[in-house]
């Protein structure tokens, strides 16, 4: 799973511990502010710098990133850019000319959700708060509401497999990022936040490359989103091999051993990541 994808998982599973009964769609959560550009500098096994355009409290993003990549004595510079709205996801090397055109995945679970009846709805509020918080223990993780202000603006810390991040507070968004994945270590944080209109010409796609429309990505993802929400609403019903054994009170850790999961913490940790991965990890989006 790519790094980057991990921390939108992340940053979901702590919007599900953090999520408001009252919210219209805990899939749908708004920027407290409307437009503005946001500066990351980048450190550890890749240097350099991270741009992110912001318009419609969060609807549009445009993402330019420029590092320099350290592995193995070895030395890669890395150009890309990538557009988000509310229907898709285009993400493009700028070195190599190329993109890809794939649907934005919290459209897919944005419509499943809205398919369910009012009571549905609610109860699939409560098993987002109730199951989120097992899937982060679960990890061996945490999520500590307001745990640090940035850019003035309170954070929420959300902690699993290596990395930490620290999301504006009832958003995906995040100011500071710490990863530890496999002794590859890297650092992103803001070093300033400027709301105020953007130019269109940010959100412009690069001339002369064409992105590439990713058909399998979205099969994928709309399977997963059914399967996300499905789960969700009657989370013992699963059929899934992952789910019987879940419901049998076991996991498996990654080394194939058994270990009992305490009763509250039932249904699967390993089947929500499951699914959260299936959703995000396979999203061919640059690093």
């Amino acid at each position: 799973m790519k790094p980057r994808h991990l921390v939108v998982c992340i940053s979901l599973l702590a919007l599900a511990v953090t999520a408001d009964a009252k919210d219209k769609n805990p899939f749908l959560r708004n920027l407290p502010f409307e437009s503005g550009k946001i500066q990351y500098a980048i450190s550890g096994m890749e240097e350099g710098t991270e741009i992110l355009y912001v318009r419609g409290y969060g609807e549009q993003t445009a993402t330019y990133r420029q590092t320099i990549t350290s592995m193995m004595g070895m030395k890669v510079e890395n150009k890309t850019l990538e557009i988000t709205d509310p229907e898709w996801v285009y993400s493009y090397d700028l070195n190599e000319e190329s993109g890809v055109k794939s649907v934005n995945p919290i459209r897919l679970m944005v419509e499943e959700y809205e398919k369910l009846s009012g009571a549905e709805q609610n109860t699939v509020q409560q098993n987002s708060e109730r199951f989120g918080m097992s899937v982060v223990n679960g990890l061996g993780g945490s999520v500590e509401q307001f745990a640090a202000r940035i850019l003035g603006y309170d954070c929420d810390k959300s902690s699993a497999m290596g990395v930490t991040v620290y999301s504006i507070h009832g958003s995906s968004l995040p100011l500071k990022t710490e990863s530890d994945l496999m002794g590859m270590k890297m650092d992103m944080v803001a070093t300033s936040l400027d709301k105020g209109r953007v130019d269109g010409k940010y959100f412009q796609h690069p001339a002369g490359i064409e992105a590439i429309y990713d058909k399998e990505s979205e099969m994928m993802a709309r399977h997963m989103a059914q399967q996300t929400i499905a789960w969700l609403k009657d989370p013992h019903g699963s059929s899934s091999p992952q789910m019987r054994m879940m419901q049998s009170g076991q996991t498996q850790h990654a080394d194939g051993r058994m270990h009992h999961v305490p009763e509250d913490e039932q249904p699967s940790m390993d089947e929500a990541m499951k699914l959260l991965k299936g959703m995000f990890g396979d999203q061919p989006q640059p690093e």
